[in-house]
């Protein structure tokens, strides 16, 4: 570097002598860097020489991000990070981590802040380089994926119990539209990982915008997030996260929500000693009797009026055996039979229903949570036999005939 050959702000020798500006105006001044790709360890170097008049003249190193919108000084001869120099040339330094993973442009400026006869050298600048070390501008993607045990879409404050095992992706939301599209899913999976013991994951990927879903499990529900983010790939959950990601940011309680289909079970038996037992099983299936699930919507273990209006949530027709079997989502439930003619109630003892003569007055009421198995909810029946019929009459010969 030498001052034949460097940038320069200021004035050549004149008439009037060496080194000064121009008389009787204001001048500025400014030299604007090509955009630059910051990374995270980013710094800037370089040589000058700087003489100013202390304390009118202006001159500063900043950076813009946006091509002039928004400037952050980052050296000023004010705040003693850019000191005069004398005659001798000095190396100036600012570190540009700040600025990680973003396109800027760098600026010198001079301003001489009046307009009267001065007489420094001014301001030359030389050498100047930006190093980049390589490294990846990242960020973080955390959550957990929960048994959402009341299927109500929130973990109770972490209550509800971690579900390990099932994969998380994040992938690359290309046109930032916050949708899973058919590009998104062809540029492939940027990151995923597997939910541990406690239902943790954690995603280590490159600063941009994401769209982040679980991968599918059978019998398994999505109940939180609510935001659809994908209607293009089945094998993967409809629900799910948009995420713009900076540099070093972590992002977290993405978390997933799913519950897992509950079961209701029993058998329907004729109880051919009306004694409401089935005599351990002995006692023979009634198929072709239907098996009602209404929700009990105010949980008091009674079939009410707005619940028979809500209209049956499941029902099963009990096979050659008698068997039966509902799948119903988490919450609380009446399950009933409908009646069928000649036929009396012995077994369960609970009377749920009074309103409705066509459904059994005797039930099963259930409070079920995700994943959860209620087996053994039988019914019995046992039938109005047929009558008997005969003559009284009176044996005239004693013989026992009539």
């Amino acid at each position: 570097h030498s001052r034949d050959h460097a940038f320069y702000y200021g004035q050549f020798e004149t008439v009037l002598g060496g080194g000064r500006y121009p008389v009787f105006a204001d001048h500025q001044g400014v030299l604007i860097s090509p955009e630059i790709a910051i990374t995270p360890n980013s710094e800037l170097s370089f040589n000058y020489l700087l003489q100013t008049r202390i304390p009118t003249d202006i001159d500063f190193v900043d950076v813009s991000i946006d091509n002039g919108t928004s400037i952050t000084q980052i050296l000023s001869r004010a705040d003693g990070s850019l000191p005069q120099t004398g005659n001798s040339w000095q190396r100036g330094i600012a570190d540009l981590s700040s600025f990680a993973c973003q396109t800027v442009r760098l600026r010198f400026s001079f301003d001489t802040g009046e307009n009267i006869l001065i007489d420094p050298e001014g301001w030359y600048v030389d050498d100047i380089l930006v190093t980049n070390d390589g490294a990846a501008c990242t960020g973080t993607i955390e959550g957990r994926k929960f048994d959402d045990r009341t299927a109500d879409g929130d973990d109770e404050g972490g209550a509800d119990p971690g579900l390990p095992g099932w994969e998380i992706r994040a992938y690359a939301d290309l046109d930032s539209n916050g949708q899973l599209d058919a590009a998104d899913i062809a540029a492939g999976v940027v990151g995923s990982d597997t939910t541990d013991a406690n239902g943790a994951y954690e995603l280590t990927v490159p600063a941009g915008d994401y769209l982040v879903v679980e991968v599918n499990q059978a019998d398994w529900t999505p109940s939180h997030p609510a935001d659809s983010v994908n209607a293009v790939d089945p094998a993967l959950g409809e629900f799910g996260h948009a995420i713009s990601l900076g540099h070093g940011q972590i992002d977290a309680d993405n978390d997933f929500g799913n519950w897992e289909t509950t079961t209701a079970s029993g058998r329907k038996f004729e109880d051919l000693n009306a004694d409401g037992d089935d005599e351990g099983g002995a006692e023979p299936g009634l198929p072709g009797w239907e098996i009602r699930a209404y929700a009990d919507l105010d949980g008091n273990g009674q079939l009410d009026a707005a619940d028979l209006a809500a209209g049956v949530i499941a029902s099963d027709t009990t096979g050659v055996d008698g068997g039966y079997e509902i799948a119903l989502p988490p919450g609380d439930f009446v399950v009933v039979e409908v009646l069928q003619g000649d036929w009396t109630q012995s077994h369960p003892a609970d009377s749920v229903n009074s309103i409705d003569a066509t459904l059994g007055e005797f039930g099963h009421a259930f409070s079920f949570v995700s994943g959860q198995t209620e087996a053994d909810n039988d019914f019995g029946n046992w039938q109005i036999p047929a009558p008997v019929t005969g003559r009284k009459f009176e044996d005239l010969n004693a013989d026992g005939d009539d």
